[in-house]
């Protein structure tokens, strides 16, 4: 895969701003997923290696679904990633995120967005769950040298499409302010299972509600959804929407 990196070299050091020129990197990828779709306890493992010609970078993911009954159980996710090769400016571009993907973080075009470029508003607000995975938009914390998180959502509430999420994130403490652990929680509401999600921030770690203060991001623009038309398959989505209410 070819990706595309705006940067303006200048010596030894690599800027991001307005003054820049494409340069273009290939992205090699190995990944390896373990899935199991049982009705009791179903989990997913998945293992990804990225290389380019300035970095390598390694991570895997883990989720788990804790069976309860038919229609409830509880969800689990951990993340790890890391850092083998490359300097810190060249493993900038691809730094583990915090807070999932925007368009913009999708750097090897991977999933599908309403608003790929946009930096504000309703098509901003859209990410999908991978690094970090907090639900609350993060305006700091992207870390060139690891990750790890556990994301965790309760059974849904009596009959309601609305379940309880709360996460956790660790990375490197040169890209945090006071607080070395990053942590929200919320509301989550389904409306296509696995496809279609709203969360609703209402608790975080005191250094991202201030820097969300700060940037004068408000309640409404905190509310994020994830739009996964990549998991799109006919006989899953039935089955996870329909048959298995």
């Amino acid at each position: 895969f070819t990706d595309s990196l705006d940067v303006l070299k200048m010596g030894d050091s690599i800027f991001k701003g307005a003054y820049k020129k494409n340069t273009y990197s290939f992205v090699n990828q190995l990944s390896y997923d373990l899935m199991n779709r049982r009705v009791i306890d179903p989990f997913r493992l998945h293992i990804d290696l990225q290389h380019t010609a300035s970095m390598a970078k390694i991570s895997a993911s883990f989720n788990y679904r804790f069976t309860i009954s038919r229609k409830y159980y509880f969800e689990a996710r951990a993340f790890a990633g890391t850092f083998v090769a490359g300097s810190t400016a060249n493993r900038y571009y691809y730094a583990f995120r915090p807070d999932g993907y925007n368009g913009s973080d999708d750097y090897l075009f991977d999933y599908n967005y309403m608003a790929r470029n946009e930096s504000q508003g309703f098509g901003y607000s859209q990410f999908t769950e991978r690094d970090g995975n907090m639900k609350v938009p993060v305006l700091f914390g992207n870390s060139p040298e690891w990750m790890a998180s556990l994301n965790l959502k309760s059974p849904r509430i009596f009959i309601l499409p609305v379940k309880i999420f709360a996460d956790l994130v660790f990375c490197d403490p040169k890209v945090l302010l006071k607080d070395q652990v990053l942590w929200d929680a919320g509301i989550n509401i389904t409306i296509l299972s696995e496809m279609l999600e709203v969360y609703v921030p209402l608790a975080y770690s005191n250094d991202i509600a201030r820097t969300l203060d700060l940037n004068n991001i408000s309640f409404a623009n905190r509310i994020r959804f994830t739009l996964n038309i990549h998991k799109l398959v006919a006989r899953n989505f039935i089955k996870d929407n329909f048959i298995g209410q």
